[in-house]
Parts: C-alpha cells; structure tokens; sequence
C-alpha cells in the first residue's frame, strides 16, 4: 500500500513538469515559425522594397512554408504591422486548457511576450 501511495505522490509532482515541457516546447516552435516569417519577409523587401502583411502572398513567392494546420494548432501567427521600415509578427496562444499569451517579433528579429497558464510563465 505504502507503494502505491509513494507511486502517486511521484506521478503527481511529474504530470506538471511533462505539461510544462510540453508547453515549452509548443513555444519554441511558435518561436521557429516567426523566425521564419521574418527571414520570408526579409527576402520579400530585399526584392520589392516593402514589407506585405500578406502571409498567402509570401507562401505564392516561394519565400514561404506554412506549417499543416496539425503542426500550428496550438498557435496563430499574423503579420500585425508591415509599412514603412515597421514590421511586427505575432503569435497568439489559442485558447486551449489554461495556457494564454502571445509572443512578437519585429523588424530587428528580437522577439518578446510570453505564455502562462496562471501560475506558470513561459518567455522566448
């Protein structure tokens, strides 16, 4: 009995880590499919000289992958701001258990923002 006792005290304290890690790994790769954004957007002002806010049009160039919706199910990536030398992309958490948040990029590549679930705050 004692063991049994002892095996769920354990599988208790570990179901927390594994969605902590799970979560951290969601973000790093929200984090991947901006870099990947921002390079497309790079090459696209490189040969146009401007930003586009335009994700399809990116994808039609060539200069672009999207993930399967499987693969991006956790998040959805947008172009917030593309005009002048500005350019913001931004990941949103969809709303899924009690993770929350959002993570940007701008022109520079320097990303920010976080993900929580109330008590557990994830940063890039």
């Amino acid at each position: 009995m004692v063991v049994i006792v002892v095996l769920g005290v354990l599988a208790t304290a570990a179901v927390p880590r594994a969605t902590y890690q799970a979560e951290r790994l969601r973000l790093d790769r929200a984090v991947q499919d901006l870099r990947s954004i921002w390079k497309a957007e790079r090459r696209h002002r490189l040969m146009t000289g401007v930003w586009t806010d335009d994700l399809d049009q990116l994808v039609s160039e060539g200069l672009l992958r999207l993930r399967p919706e499987g693969d991006a199910a956790h998040w959805t990536c947008e172009v917030a701001v593309a005009r002048g030398d500005r350019l913001v992309i931004r990941a949103r958490r969809k709303p899924e258990g009690s993770w929350r948040g959002e993570i940007v990029l701008d022109e520079t590549g320097e990303v920010s923002g976080f993900v929580t679930d109330g008590g557990t705050t994830l940063t890039p």
